[in-house]
Parts: C-alpha cells; structure tokens; sequence
C-alpha cells in the first residue's frame, strides 16, 4: 500500500490562516462587548440621575 504524501507546509500555512481569522474575530467580538459595556454602564449611569 502506497503511503499517501502530506503537504505539511500546506497544513501549517492553512493553520496560521484560521489563527489569523479566528484571531481576528475574537477582537472584533471584544471590540463590541467593550463597546456594548460602556453603554450599558452610561445608561445606567443616566438612569441613576433620573431616579434622583
């Protein structure tokens, strides 16, 4: 049976891609939750001043 040849340069440049992306993706996700957090916070902060 023929052993079947594996590109591993191929492999490894693909891994670092999907790195790349995911790496990319979890900023971006960060990115909105800071985002998201700031303006649940400075709402709440507005709401405290109507409350009083």
């Amino acid at each position: 049976m023929k052993k079947r040849r594996i590109d591993k340069e191929r492999f490894e440049r693909a891994d670092r891609e999907a790195r790349k992306m995911i790496d990319a993706e979890r900023q971006a996700r960060d990115a909105k939750t800071v985002r998201l957090r700031e303006l649940r916070l400075s709402a709440g902060q507005g709401l405290a001043l109507v409350k009083a």
